[in-house]
């Protein structure tokens, strides 16, 4: 079962423009950009991370489209493995495990949540 809504992933055309937004409207500062591609805003143990298109696909290849807004959800689980085999045995299609740099990763397609693509994953 999930642990914690890790991140929130939207899309952004002007990532740094996008940033100064959230700062303006909702008080909420960035922190670790990479100026113009992907920044990031902590509310709680939760990220919102803001990406361009171009580099929200590459991250997040199941999301669709390439306008701006929510792309994803990133949830953190406790075992990868189990938390899979528990999904393919109630009809849920997922890709992975894989691993991404220390992460162990895995993705759930959009029609198997409402439309959000999913991305599973378990830290070291």
């Amino acid at each position: 079962m999930p642990r914690r809504i890790l991140e929130v992933l939207i899309s952004a055309q002007n990532v740094d423009a996008a940033l100064d937004t959230y700062r303006r409207n909702l008080g909420l500062e960035a922190i670790g950009c990479v100026e113009g591609e992907e920044g990031h805003v902590k509310v709680g143990e939760t990220s919102l991370v803001l990406l361009r298109p171009d580099i929200a696909r590459q991250r997040l290849p199941l999301a669709e489209g390439s306008g701006e807004g929510l792309l994803g959800l990133t949830l953190e689980v406790e075992d990868l493995q189990e938390e899979v085999a528990r999904l393919r045995r109630h009809g849920v299609e997922v890709e992975g495990p894989t691993t991404e740099g220390d992460l162990q990763v895995a993705h759930i397609p959009p029609q198997f949540a409402h439309g959000v693509p999913i991305r599973l994953v378990q830290q070291p």
